[in-house]
């Protein structure tokens, strides 16, 4: 789970649907995880059904593993949008997932909010395990034949990898470190311990490197031991992310503080008046003019860039207006969809100043 602008998070995959106005996309590093699950779980499983069944369960295990997560972050989603925030993207990928999500009007959530939204994806999977447990028994008949009853049973394997995926995936989500949900926890508790919310990422995100040293540490152990490989490989991955994204993570943190106390509007070129997009370009400009067409904002006329004839020949396209009030996080948000180049500032009804892309372009110097 994520929070904050899409301006700072890339992403590549493949749009595989919806959830409300937020696409859901099947990172393309999920195909590497595709393959060493068939492929690695492929030949044990063929010891016991023919061989292209075993690879078929193998792909179906991780299927399964797929449907998880896609569970774990749709509830992210549907409570966070419950709680007023936007679901930008759900994203699933070779370690896991995560959801983009924007407080109302882009800001980032509060502590309340961060707890409820941070519990949702685990408890989700955890809920999920305890309807399949309940399945298997119910398969077995008794608690001591479900190991027996579900390893001669196609329908009883599935539903075997649908508990151990969710029981997994929703209590190592809880480990106490950043990205994974427990280090949303940690954050929201030291935040509201201390009151500042620096405090509890800089804690949790360090827990997350901790946690992400300790399972790389684990993976070596397996190595030595002389355990199947492909375990140690997916532990070392998986400790490898953790540790990559808590460091990450501490990158940001003067970022994300700068972002929340930016004044945006320091940034805006103000307008100095208005033209009609059908009138000849003005020999001499002064500023930067407000271009409308029927009455209605279509754009701007920079002086640098006016060529003419028209003023419609030279002007630069706005895709949306802000409000002069509006937050810095509200600002972004709406310059981050993927059309907009330039916004119209407005206050009192009228347009007092335009951004584009490049004012918002934030150098080292800014957050030093």
């Amino acid at each position: 789970m994520k929070f904050g602008s899409r301006l700072f998070q890339p992403n590549a995959g493949l749009t595989i649907g919806r959830i409300g106005s937020a696409p859901v996309v099947l990172g393309y590093s999920w195909l590497v995880l595709a393959a060493i699950m068939v492929f690695g779980l492929g030949p044990n499983l063929a010891e016991g059904f023919r061989s292209w069944v075993g690879y078929a369960l193998a792909a179906c295990y991780g299927l399964v593993l797929l449907l998880s997560v896609f569970i774990h972050e749709a509830a992210h989603a549907v409570v966070g949008n419950r709680l007023g925030h936007r679901s930008e993207r759900i994203v699933l990928t070779f370690l896991g997932g995560h959801t983009d999500l924007s407080g109302p009007e882009g800001r980032r959530p509060a502590n309340r909010d961060l707890l409820v939204i941070a519990l949702a994806g685990p408890l989700a999977n955890l809920v999920l395990a305890l309807i399949a447990g309940s399945a298997m028994l119910l398969l077995a008949h008794a608690p001591e034949q479900v190991v027996s009853a579900v390893s001669d049973h196609l329908g009883g394997q599935i539903i075997w990898a649908f508990f151990w995926s969710n029981l997994l995936l929703g209590a190592f989500n809880l480990l106490p470190g950043l990205p994974l949900d427990g280090g949303q926890l940690v954050e929201s508790a030291v935040w509201a311990a201390t009151g500042q919310r620096r405090t509890g990422t800089t804690a949790a995100a360090w827990s997350g490197i901790v946690i992400g040293c300790g399972i790389i540490a684990l993976a070596v152990t397996i190595i030595v031991t002389g355990r199947p490989f492909v375990v140690a490989l997916g532990a070392a991955a998986t400790g490898g992310f953790i540790a990559y994204a808590g460091w990450q993570q501490l990158a940001r943190i003067p970022l994300l503080v700068f972002v929340d106390d930016w004044d945006i509007f320091t940034r805006m070129r103000p307008v100095v008046g208005t033209i009609e997009a059908r009138e000849p370009v003005p020999d001499s400009l002064s500023g930067i003019l407000a271009v409308t067409s029927g009455g209605a904002l279509v754009g701007y006329l920079d002086p640098a860039a006016a060529r003419g004839p028209l003023v419609e020949d030279s002007m630069v396209l706005i895709s949306g207006t802000v409000e002069r009030s509006a937050s810095t996080q509200a600002v972004i948000h709406e310059m981050t969809k993927p059309e907009t180049w330039a916004v119209g500032v407005i206050e009192n009804g009228r347009c007092v100043g335009v951004l584009s892309q490049p004012d918002l372009e934030i150098n080292k110097d800014d957050i030093a």
